[in-house]
């Protein structure tokens, strides 16, 4: 069953979903400006700026915003947001 929230690239990965507005998470010290989760389960963060590969917080991985320059986003809005599309 496919959920009709979620949006998929020709490898079948969940595109980033951006949460608006962006959420301050004090554990990174930064705002989270996306997220989605890969095929094997796994939690993804998108924070502002850049971030050491590998680097894992309350069990999601932590991409940084700069690092992740040719990254593909959803129409659809992260469940994270205030206001979804």
């Amino acid at each position: 069953m496919t959920d009709p929230d979620v949006e998929f690239d020709a490898d079948g990965e969940m595109l980033w979903q951006r949460v608006v507005p962006p959420i301050w998470w004090a554990a990174a010290d930064r705002f989270i400006v996306a997220d989605r989760h890969l095929q094997d389960g796994t939690r993804q963060h998108m924070v502002g700026g850049s971030v050491e590969q590998g680097t894992v917080i309350a069990s999601a991985q932590i991409v940084g915003q700069d690092d992740m320059k040719n990254a593909r986003f959803s129409a659809i809005q992260s469940h994270l947001s205030e206001v979804k599309s």
